[in-house]
């Protein structure tokens, strides 16, 4: 009947555009994983980490792991749900936000790229009152080596962009992915210490700085565009 073909060109509508959006979704989780692993770098935080345990019994360095991995998921998820609200607060853009997330995040990159971690992550002095300290796993190792001022303003880009709740799943799993990987870093940082040695570890972070850097040119183009829409329409 035609009230039976309408209802089947309806599902097939239906089922079209769930599956777009589940393309979407994909799409997005990888775009938001790749961006958070890049700017957390769990191997390039693999020299601290070790320098930090080195003789430290194996339960203590598996709480170290566990509460760096629980406040970095944290961290993350708390400014997923009220880094828009904070901007607000202080009366700031999302494209200012961009602007200038993006030349942070820049910074970062080129440290990466040469290798080092950036000041913008930790400074030197940090790291010597850090060796002092018994409890390193909240402050400095999560916050900020870890989650810092790059990684906390690339979720809030990222949250920005994510306009339906698919993509707030999407992002909240790469958050989670990422949290996960943090762990498994640390776990297996012997033998990934090892296999990598400190050539591997500074290619590693010479990779993800390249990958840094471009999502970094792409928030500032994308702030860019907001504030001047012109840039959008030239060729």
């Amino acid at each position: 009947s035609e009230d039976a073909c309408f209802t089947r060109g309806e599902m097939r509508i239906v089922h079209f555009h769930f599956r777009t959006e589940k393309n979407m979704e994909w799409n997005y989780f990888v775009k938001c994983f790749m961006s958070l692993l890049a700017i957390l770098n769990p191997i390039g935080a693999l020299p601290i980490y070790l320098s930090i345990g080195s003789g430290s019994e194996w339960e203590n360095r598996r709480r170290i792991s566990i509460v760096t991995t629980l406040t970095v998921f944290l961290t993350l998820m708390a400014f997923m749900l009220f880094g828009e609200s904070i901007l607000s607060f202080f009366g700031i853009g999302i494209p200012a936000f961009r602007i200038g997330g993006g030349i942070l995040i820049i910074m970062i990159a080129v440290s990466m790229l040469q290798g080092k971690m950036s000041p913008a992550k930790h400074t030197p002095e940090e790291t010597e009152a850090m060796l002092e300290k018994q409890s390193i796993a909240v402050v400095p190792l999560a916050v900020p080596i870890l989650a810092g001022p790059g990684a906390i303003s690339t979720v809030i880009l990222l949250t920005h962009q994510a306009n339906s709740w698919l993509l707030w799943i999407a992002l909240s799993s790469a958050i989670v992915a990422n949290s996960l990987l943090v762990y498994l870093v640390f776990f297996l940082a012997g033998r990934l210490n090892l296999f990598l040695g400190i050539s591997g570890i500074k290619i590693v972070t010479r990779i993800m700085g390249m990958i840094l850097m471009a999502i970094a040119v792409q928030f500032i183009l994308d702030g860019l565009a907001q504030v001047y829409p012109i840039l959008t329409t030239t060729q």
